[in-house]
């Protein structure tokens, strides 16, 4: 739902930088939302304009039709589902590799049976279908209030800035 806002605003109407790309990242410990950008504006411009942007889109997700919101669903979910079709060998070894580098070192999520002709893949895709299934608006927009939206005053944050 904010990624394709967030590049929207960031990049197409601020033309902040080069570079913008946010999304999740999950680790087996973690899992956190990130804002990418890369260009020659100055540090702090930047984080406030990524303020500015999640603290408008709290605005955006509350008023969001319970219609769209339920859109929004449904498409994750066929997502998750279609990712169970395996187009090869490589695509499974990569999916398995993408796992390791996470630190889910749970080798049941693995593929349990594979062939060139009909690969299967049973790692979760099913229960994370399921979860969001039961996800509400109201779980949403009380989860970004607490965990992302600036204003939240125990929201953990982690900002990295690097010249060349």
């Amino acid at each position: 739902m904010i990624t394709a806002p967030a590049f929207d605003q960031l990049r197409t109407q601020e033309q902040l930088e080069y570079v913008v790309h946010s999304g999740a990242i999950e680790t087996a410990i973690n899992m956190s939302y990130r804002i990418l950008i890369q260009g020659e504006k100055a540090p702090i411009y930047l984080r406030g304009r990524i303020d500015a942007f999640l603290t408008k889109f709290a605005g955006i997700l509350g008023e969001m039709p319970d219609s769209e919101f339920e859109l929004h669903k449904s498409s994750l979910v066929r997502e998750r589902l279609g990712e169970l079709k395996l187009k090869n060998l490589e695509e499974a070894a990569s999916r398995v590799w993408s796992f390791i580098r996470a630190g889910h070192f749970d080798f049941t999520l693995g593929i349990t049976s594979l062939s060139f002709t009909n690969p299967t893949n049973i790692f979760e895709e099913q229960h994370d279908a399921k979860a969001v299934e039961n996800l509400t608006k109201d779980d949403i927009v009380t989860f970004y209030k607490d965990k992302i939206l600036p204003s939240f005053a125990i929201r953990s944050k982690l900002a990295i800035y690097f010249e060349v």
